[in-house]
């Protein structure tokens, strides 16, 4: 640090800490607005194989956002697959918030809620 900045380092102990101020920071830096809300356009892409098919999605990120998605499978439910894609659009760029979200979503049948199911259980294991 001294070397790096030209500055004389002091070592504290953790008990001269400004408590007040250390949560504040903490608050601050772990919000999401600080993580996510003022990065620039960025692009991120994921990808998985089911034992219904190969799924690949391409985030665009916009201010913490997604602004547009891609979804590419090879699932025979490719309208399901389409709808996702759609219901993502412009929630914040997060895993739970993407996660919650396709649990909100409504399925025409079974077999799509299984397929949602194993979406969110994959994405709840990665990072993004």
């Amino acid at each position: 640090f001294e070397e790096v900045y030209g500055l004389k380092a002091e070592v504290l102990q953790v008990e001269e800490l400004d408590k007040d101020e250390m949560k504040e920071r903490c608050r601050k830096f772990a919000s999401w607005d600080w993580i996510y809300g003022h990065k620039l356009e960025f692009q991120h892409e994921i990808s998985n194989r089911f034992r219904w098919g190969q799924i690949v999605l391409q985030f665009q990120v916009r201010n913490g956002r997604v602004q547009d998605v891609n979804i590419f499978s090879d699932c025979l439910k490719s309208e399901l697959i389409k709808r996702i894609g759609e219901h993502l659009k412009g929630i914040p760029y997060s895993k739970n918030k993407i996660c919650d979200e396709l649990r909100g979503y409504l399925p025409v049948e079974e077999e799509e809620q299984k397929i949602i199911n194993e979406i969110i259980s994959w994405l709840e294991q990665i990072e993004l």
